[in-house]
């Protein structure tokens, strides 16, 4: 589920400068960290994705029961390189980063 930018703001209100929030992860970034994570995830879960794809390649209404447990291992292993704790620890890293950058200059 993509949340909206202006969601990850309910207690942000701009001043007339036009001052930034500060702890809120732009949605481009979310965009770029969730690019980033869905790369990687098909990187090191090759194997998972040529085992369901050899699984599946031969079958066609059947592929969720027989590809069952190929299925899962594809899914288990996006999940730990891709999945919402992940994005949430770059979310977490990025915003420290700009915190730090933000207040030494």
């Amino acid at each position: 589920r993509r949340t909206n930018y202006m969601e990850t703001e309910k207690d942000f209100k701009p001043n007339i400068l036009g001052e930034k929030a500060v702890g809120v992860v732009p949605h481009r970034v979310d965009e770029v960290i969730a690019d980033y994570l869905r790369t990687k995830a098909r990187t090191y879960c090759m194997p998972e994705f040529n085992a369901f794809g050899e699984c599946s390649s031969t079958k066609s209404i059947s592929i969720p029961i027989a590809c069952r447990k190929q299925y899962q291992a594809l899914m288990n292993c996006c999940e730990d390189y891709a999945g919402d704790k992940q994005k949430e620890l770059m979310r977490q890293g990025w915003l420290e980063y700009h915190e730090k950058n933000r207040t030494t200059s």
